[in-house]
């Protein structure tokens, strides 16, 4: 299965949210917090559940989530999707060959041919019996193309009342397929299928044509279910196969478990909140199906369950292993915990306890004592080795894996090893932000109270400053982190990004971490360009503290200054007018675009400030020749000048303002 769109109106932080066009392979999402990264896995979480027949109270829980709290406004989520997978083709497929092959259908279709005098040559259930394997070993899946890329829909309309379907996307013939389980019948759906069927008259007998013409003359409908028939049938037996059920007469299979069954196998979910495994089970439940996985709490018993499984999932399980220890360096296993195993057994309702051991350098222990780092890439390890053209979405998966082992998870995920997943990824990390691989990313953040979305436009930049940029994120994790920034103070050099976070905090009593404001360096005063036109991109409120030549150069020609002159090539619209003014007009007007100096004239610097000049010598004694260091030192040792705070406190307000004016 894949994702190609995601639309989302009404729900949570979200008022109206489009998605078009994700990444074939990775889709990476970050941001600040509070700005909807984990509510849109939250959204892909509520569709499977809305799409679940057994999950009431999540689908009650999901009632509650309408954006701002209003029990008013209807939610609607929506995915386009394609289906990919054989699997899923055949499962589909079948299913409308099943629905076709009940009894009921075969009976009033026989029926209404007898009245018109039509005789048939066998019994009716020689002629299901037949029709069915006809359409089980004869019909293909590729007939049906056109229904494995549509358009899924969840919606809810008050008073607990969720509803679903399945539809064509708007460039495409139109179909439409009820899910709900109180609407089992969809005319256009099945009357496509039946036109296709009787353009195939070389693939069945005289009779079963007949049957067919009978089948689409029906004026009742026909129920999309697959119900228990007492004679052996090809299409329910294969529908039992790929669906893994047993057919009973007690219970029949409509599409909304159709589309669970697809759901549940190919949109893999994780949640951001781990629970520790846990290891004892009643031996009753231990093999009960299907297992969620999401938090981690059922780790044990899934692993437990690969290893001992068919071939395929001892494949699958071995899998695991090998991706584990090539993120970690180590193996595991899984099995029985015989200390705990053996007092229950005797028991009446005896229960099982299960170990998960990794190696270490001189015994094997428990994953408890094998370090949080661990236990997370066992985590992530279970949830992708062992899925093929799966979407599988990871939710902070890297909360507690150390540098190291962050580069080894995104490598799998960019090379997939072999495999043709999908990936939605939320993080923090900068070290899972591929330079690459930059336009797969988009940053999340909040526009007038609700969830907003923005990518990279690769189209907006030309090739050598594209290839600038992509420079300057493999350079260093600092420009990456500069994506999980609420805002961002641009300066020239290391003097001010070393000294400014400290002197803030001095001053007033808050870091500027706590405020999630980063203080990042340009390293020129020439270079402001290409990090205002990255943060513009990315919609991150910034700010700029300068010299003043960076602002004052050209004053003397009459010419525009230099820091207009990056801002245009940024892309920065509506800058103030240069010409015949002094350099204070100038340093005034500039702050209303968010450009700030404690420069007087345009040949004054931050390191000529008193604190800087006269503590340089023993700063450089104390700590050395770097300059960030130094500027570390002096601000830990000497109050924020006056002047510095007033400037600092000018840049806090102007970016303040900027998300003010993106809240309301």
């Amino acid at each position: 299965m894949r994702i190609d769109g995601i639309h989302i109106k009404n729900f949570l932080s979200f008022d109206t949210f489009e998605w078009t066009n994700l990444d074939p392979d990775l889709n990476l999402i970050v941001g600040p917090n509070s700005s909807g990264k984990t509510n849109l896995i939250h959204a892909l979480q509520a569709i499977k559940d809305v799409v679940n027949p057994d999950s009431e109270q999540q689908k009650s829980l999901w009632s509650q989530s309408a954006y701002r709290g209003s029990n008013q406004v209807p939610i609607e989520i929506s995915l386009d999707i394609q289906f990919t997978e054989a699997w899923e083709k055949e499962l589909l497929s079948t299913f409308l060959a099943a629905s076709l092959c009940n009894n009921s259908v075969i009976r009033d279709a026989i029926n209404a041919l007898s009245s018109g005098g039509n005789i048939f040559s066998s019994e009716m259930s020689v002629e299901q019996t037949q029709l069915s394997a006809t359409l089980q070993n004869k019909f293909s899946p590729d007939n049906l193309e056109w229904l494995f890329t549509g358009h899924l829909v969840v919606a809810y309309k008050g008073i607990n009342t969720w509803t679903s379907w399945y539809e064509s996307r708007s460039n495409a013939q139109p179909f439409r397929l009820s899910l709900d389980g109180s609407s089992f019948y969809d005319d256009s759906v099945m009357k496509r299928y039946l036109q296709i069927l009787l353009t195939k008259q070389e693939l069945f007998t005289p009779d079963s044509q007949m049957l067919l013409r009978g089948i689409s003359s029906l004026r009742s409908g026909i129920a999309l279910r697959v119900e228990y028939e007492p004679i052996s049938l090809a299409t329910h037996q294969a529908f039992e196969q790929l669906a893994s059920v047993n057919l009973t007469s007690t219970r029949f299979f409509g599409a909304l478990f159709v589309f669970h069954t697809l759901l549940e196998r190919s949109l893999v979910l994780s949640e951001n909140t781990r629970i520790h495994p846990q290891s004892t089970f009643s031996y009753v439940k231990l093999r009960n199906k299907p297992i969620n996985i999401s938090n981690g709490e059922q780790m044990a018993r899934y692993l437990f369950l690969k290893k001992n499984g068919s071939q395929t999932e001892r494949t699958q399980y071995k899998s695991i292993q090998k991706l584990f220890c090539k993120i970690t360096g180590r193996s595991f296993d899984v099995g029985f915990d015989p200390l705990v195993t053996s007092t229950q057994l005797n028991t009446d309702n005896p229960d099982i306890a299960l170990s998960i051991r990794v190696s270490n350098n001189w015994v094997d222990i428990p994953l408890a004592f094998s370090g949080a780092g661990r236990a997370e890439a066992l985590f992530i390890s279970t949830l992708i080795a062992d899925g093929n053209d799966q979407v599988i979405l990871l939710d902070e998966p890297a909360l507690n894996m150390h540098i190291t082992m962050q580069k080894m998870l995104l490598d799998e995920i960019l090379t997939h090893n072999g495999k043709s997943n999908q990936f939605i990824l939320v993080t923090h990390s900068p070290t899972l932000v591929p330079p690459d691989a930059i336009t797969k990313v988009s940053r999340f953040f909040t526009r007038q109270g609700h969830s907003c979305r923005v990518a990279l436009d690769r189209g907006s930049m030309g090739t050598e400053e594209f290839a600038s940029l992509e420079k300057e994120l493999r350079r260093s994790t600092d420009v990456r982190a500069l994506l999980f920034s609420r805002g961002v103070i641009l300066v020239e050099g290391e003097t001010e990004q070393g000294a400014f976070p400290v002197w803030y905090e001095k001053r007033f009593n808050r870091s500027l971490e706590q405020e999630n404001i980063t203080v990042f360096s340009v390293n020129s005063d020439t270079n402001f360009d290409k990090y205002v036109r990255f943060l513009q991109q990315f919609e991150i409120p910034w700010a700029i503290i300068c010299d003043g030549k960076v602002i004052g150069d050209r004053i003397a020609s009459n010419t525009v200054s230099r820091i207009i002159r990056q801002l245009r090539k940024a892309g920065v619209s509506e800058l103030p007018d240069c010409t015949n003014k002094d350099f204070p007009t100038l340093c005034k007007e500039f702050e209303a675009y968010g450009i700030f100096t404690l420069a007087q004239t345009e040949s004054d610097e931050i390191e000529a400030l008193e604190v800087f000049l006269t503590n340089d010598q023993e700063a450089k004694e104390q700590v050395g020749d770097s300059k960030v260091r130094k500027s570390q030192y002096i601000a830990t040792t000497h109050d924020c000048p006056d002047e510095v705070a007033t400037l600092l406190e000018k840049a806090m307000q102007y970016l303040d303002k900027q998300e003010s004016d993106n809240l309301t």
